[in-house]
């Protein structure tokens, strides 16, 4: 046991969170041809996405019924470890959602982002959309070629923009769900 335990431990590199500037954002959401409907759903997807720093998984699981559109605007979403949490909706996308919700006139159990089919959205269609639109934006943005944007890379864009505009941050790890 002795000898096992003497192993020294691998020595591992973390690499920097990469997340994408104001820029950045800009050109990828204007990247989406909102003249089709899956155009239209993926630059809202990609809106709340990067405001809310939504977790893959609660972004595709979201219903119509989990976002309040009025008076203190929020999205609630059910988050690892079946925790449940709010996170507020800026003024435009706020105005996007309610476009968009008015455009699917479905029930308050329909998915907020189906697939064409209706159903849940897959991980792989979003991450795929994604990659789409970051290749597009290349052509307005050239930093976004030196990136790997993913789902994941847009949750630690909306933490660094509310780092950057001076938000405390045991706040933002609580609309994040971390502990």
């Amino acid at each position: 046991i002795q000898r096992v335990l003497a192993i020294p431990y691998k020595r591992i590199t973390r690499r920097l969170v990469t997340y994408l500037t104001r820029s950045e954002v800009e050109a990828l959401l204007g990247s989406v041809d909102k003249s089709n409907w899956i155009g239209r759903r993926n630059h809202a997807l990609l809106l709340v996405a990067v405001q809310t720093g939504l977790r893959l998984s609660e972004l595709t699981g979201l219903r119509q019924r989990d976002v309040a559109l009025g008076p203190g605007a929020y999205v609630r979403c059910e988050g690892k470890g079946r925790k449940e949490r709010c996170t507020p909706l800026a003024k435009p996308t706020v105005a996007v959602l309610k476009a968009w919700i008015r455009e699917q006139s479905g029930a308050e159990t329909d998915f907020l982002f189906p697939s064409s089919n209706g159903g849940r959205l897959s991980a792989d269609a979003v991450q795929h959309a994604l990659a789409r639109h970051a290749a597009a934006a290349q052509g307005t943005c050239s930093s976004l070629a030196k990136k790997r944007v993913t789902p994941h890379v847009l949750r630690h864009t909306a933490a660094m923009e509310l780092l950057q505009a001076g938000v405390d941050r045991a706040l933002i790890a609580i609309w994040l769900g971390h502990e």
